[in-house]
């Protein structure tokens, strides 16, 4: 490790000349450059690499720096809080630089989950209806977008190419339509950075925008769903996961209220190939993130009728289960199921 410390000073300096040429052309590119900064934030999500890019142009000079008040602030946040700190103008080149298309393609996932219920099959819908609802209210009041992305994103990348265009597009014509909300990524954030401040923001223009939005996620995703038969959720046939008759007694002895967690729980254990074949257990906000002794003993259908969203395989033994907001519980369940705690 202390090598690796040493050799760092030596690699950095390149990496971050390069991501001052790509701020630097993000800031001289106009719209272009716009599009191109939201797309690349988007496309990143499913490696986790998308706060790699927010990062660097929120806190550091790679996303520009000015004058305001006085003092000088380097990064796009920063500037954009002291911009209403002073409740001063904010500038076209920092809206463009601010993510607002977050917002917009925020109520797109929500017409995409509209689609993904209105095409599922209909005995399967009551089924899904709480999944759904759950990623729309996740999407919308907290920002998190994965829970409804990758609902889609290993089912059709090509749905997820439209979403991240849209995210661009947004992004890139928004500061052009006198929208200039700032980091409004969520619910909470539209009305403290738009509303509150006045329609100066736009954000009577952008409410329309988010209509537009989604009603063309919603017709987009389900033409295509039904065009090509994609096996959205809701829409796969699928067989309950059986337990033998000591799993059965042992959930018959828990308490009512807490037989359908463990039932979650344990299913999705066996789905990963059993407490043997977990080594480690974590999670984030969204998601399991484990190691794996055998990732041949993992079962992907089981994975997903025991409340997995999606699985990503990271190499031949990590892996990350896509849960959306049930996932600090159910990381807890499966502690407790396995014994760690």
């Amino acid at each position: 490790m202390s090598g690796f410390g040493l050799i760092i000073p030596f690699i950095w300096p390149p990496f971050f000349n390069l991501f001052m040429l790509i701020g630097h052309w993000i800031s001289t590119s106009g719209p272009v450059g716009y599009f191109f900064y939201a797309v690349a934030e988007r496309v990143t999500i499913p490696f986790g690499l998308n706060h790699l890019v927010t990062s660097v142009f929120r806190f550091t000079p790679i996303g520009g720096s000015a004058v305001i008040g006085g003092e000088e602030y380097y990064g796009t946040l920063n500037m954009f809080m002291a911009y209403v700190k002073e409740n001063a103008v904010i500038p076209l080149d920092l809206a463009g630089k601010m993510e607002q298309g977050k917002l917009m393609i925020q109520y797109g996932l929500a017409g995409a989950a509209l689609a993904m219920y209105r095409t599922a099959h209909a005995q399967n819908r009551r089924a899904i209806k709480a999944l759904l609802i759950s990623g729309v209210l996740t999407v919308i009041i907290g920002g998190v977008s994965e829970p409804i992305e990758f609902l889609f994103l290993f089912v059709s990348p090509l749905l997820f190419v439209f979403h991240a265009f849209m995210n661009g597009l947004a992004n890139m014509v928004l500061p052009y339509m006198g929208v200039k909300m700032g980091f409004t990524g969520d619910l909470i954030q539209f009305i403290s950075f738009g509303v509150l401040r006045g329609t100066r923001t736009g954000w009577p223009l952008a409410v329309c925008v988010e209509v537009a939005y989604f009603f063309i996620y919603y017709f987009v995703f389900r033409w295509t769903i039904l065009k090509f038969n994609l096996m959205t959720v809701g829409r796969e046939e699928s067989s309950p996961v059986t337990l033998n008759a000591h799993e059965e007694t042992a959930i018959a002895n828990i308490p009512v209220h807490d037989k359908s967690e463990l039932q979650a729980a344990e299913q999705m254990v066996k789905a990963l190939g059993g407490k043997e074949n977990i080594k480690s257990l974590d999670n984030c906000v969204t998601r399991l993130r484990l190691t794996i002794a055998d990732m041949g003993l993992i079962n992907e259908a089981a994975i997903k009728r025991a409340g997995g969203i999606a699985v990503v395989k990271l190499d031949q033994n990590t892996l990350q289960v896509i849960i959306g907001t049930k996932v600090i519980a159910l990381r807890r369940d499966m502690d407790n199921y396995m014994g760690i705690c």
